[in-house]
């Protein structure tokens, strides 16, 4: 009995090793476990969690889509008439309507020149004071300096650009502000003295400023009169000539009448117009 059951054993060992040489080993890993098993042909690598393959979506261009351009508000659409902008005249030219030469046209080959001209000049001091004395009747701008008449203009005559001949030999002849403020007091000195004499003359024609009206004449009075005369004395002072009854004596009748106005007396009034022909470009200049 005992040697019947060592030969079982025996044969069992050998069924079990028989069974075990068919079938691969189990792995020995710490990574393998009853529920997951290693196959042994694979390396033990550990890897991450693969992410599942998607397929690329399209880029979009970056480009942008063309906008339409939108027409300029102010431009006129093609069938909509401009209301700024009118359209080009047509030509009215028949040569140019039938593609023929017209006429031909005489053309300067020079500019037409100008006619001949110069800028006025201002009189020197000489001339100047015998400008006065003649339209005054021989009334000078003069001083009483040691009981005698000294006149101004030969005083003045360094200070208004007179040549000494030894630093300056050519006269200063500009109109400067200098001149213009003696010119002002030798205007009011002159016609001052004009009026004055010419009152006390009752002859119109010794006169040298009230000659076509008496002393006591206005434009309400004698409106005639007060033109021929400033009409006068434009052509005297400044050698101008012109109508009693042109409108170039506008300014001189408002003078006259306001000058007149404010001084009550004519005299007055025609002193002012005296001194306003003295001061006047035209007198001084030629």
């Amino acid at each position: 009995m005992r040697r019947a059951s060592h030969i079982a054993f025996a044969l069992t060992v050998g069924v079990a090793l028989a069974a075990c040489a068919d079938k691969p080993a189990p792995s020995t890993s710490v990574l393998a476990t009853p529920q997951d098993p290693v196959q042994i042909d694979e390396p033990l690598v550990e890897t991450k969690d693969k992410q599942p393959e998607t397929t690329p979506e399209p880029t979009p261009d970056p480009t942008p889509d063309p906008t339409p351009v939108e027409p300029d508000p102010v431009d006129p659409k093609p069938d909509e008439t401009d209301p700024v902008r009118e359209p080009a005249p047509k030509p009215t030219d028949p040569a140019a309507e039938t593609g023929q030469r017209g006429e031909p046209k005489v053309v300067d080959l020079l500019p037409t020149p100008e006619a001949p001209h110069r800028t006025r000049r201002r009189m020197n001091l000489d001339q100047l004071n015998a400008a006065l004395l003649r339209v005054s009747g021989g009334i000078a701008w003069t001083r009483k300096v040691g009981g005698k008449q000294v006149n101004e203009l030969e005083t003045l005559a360094l200070t208004l650009g007179k040549p000494n001949y030894t630093d300056v030999t050519t006269e200063d002849l500009e109109s400067s502000a200098l001149f213009q403020k003696f010119l002002d007091d030798a205007a009011q000195s002159v016609c001052k003295k004009l009026a004055t004499a010419d009152a006390k003359k009752p002859k119109a024609a010794d006169r040298a400023l009230m000659r076509h009206v008496s002393v006591k004449d206005t434009i309400a009075s004698n409106p005639q009169g007060v033109d021929k005369n400033l009409a006068w004395l434009l052509l005297r002072y400044h050698g101008v000539k012109v109508a009693a009854d042109s409108s170039a004596l506008n300014a001189w009748r408002f003078l006259f009448q306001s000058a007149t106005s404010i001084a009550k007396s004519p005299v007055q009034g025609w002193r002012a117009v005296c001194v306003a022909l003295v001061v006047h470009p035209r007198f001084t200049t030629y």
